[in-house]
């Protein structure tokens, strides 16, 4: 399955739990959901936590450490 594709699928909500997201495909997925106003929830682990906000520079997205 390409995840990918599944996570564009997303209206509502999308949440991603893992322990680094770094594939540059599932960035933008994420990135361009949040443009469409889906409302994203990203947990990562702690010390990746701070690689993948670097990549997202929307000041939207809820940070929580």
């Amino acid at each position: 399955m390409d995840y990918a594709i599944c996570l564009r699928s997303c209206r509502k909500t999308l949440e991603v739990a893992n322990y680094s997201i770094t594939h540059p495909d599932i960035v933008a997925v994420v990135r361009d959901a949040k443009k469409r106003g889906v409302a994203v929830r990203v947990i990562t682990d702690k010390t990746q936590t701070l690689a993948f906000l670097n990549t997202v520079p929307d000041d939207r997205i809820d940070r929580k450490n």
